[in-house]
């Protein structure tokens, strides 16, 4: 069996009311989030957000969503996360933001 490798999270940031972002949809729709968090895993060099429109789902449930992030780009844009790994440490923060949010 082999060792799972787990990725470690170098810096955490929980957002204030007032840290939005604006995404652009391939129809040049602008909608606003509100950023939850940020934090970025060092061995991959990357960044990633949290964030929610607050809409919920057919359950009741508050809408998460997250991204890759590039601090530095001053066009803001946001990536897919694709790699599994990185996809269990994202999830690990959404489940306790989706649980925080629909309490």
């Amino acid at each position: 069996m082999q060792q799972q490798e787990y990725l470690k999270v170098e810096e955490e940031k929980k957002m204030n009311d007032n840290d939005k972002l604006i995404i652009v949809n391939e129809k040049n729709e602008k909608k606003e989030f509100a950023i939850l968090m940020t934090f970025d895993i060092k061995e991959k060099n990357k960044s990633f957000v949290i964030y929610t429109d607050y809409s919920v789902n057919r359950n009741g449930n508050t809408r998460i969503f997250a991204s890759i992030y590039h601090p530095e780009d001053p066009n803001n844009k946001i990536e897919e996360i694709v790699e599994e790994d990185e996809l269990k440490v994202v999830n690990e923060y959404v489940k306790k933001l989706e649980k925080a949010l629909n309490s």
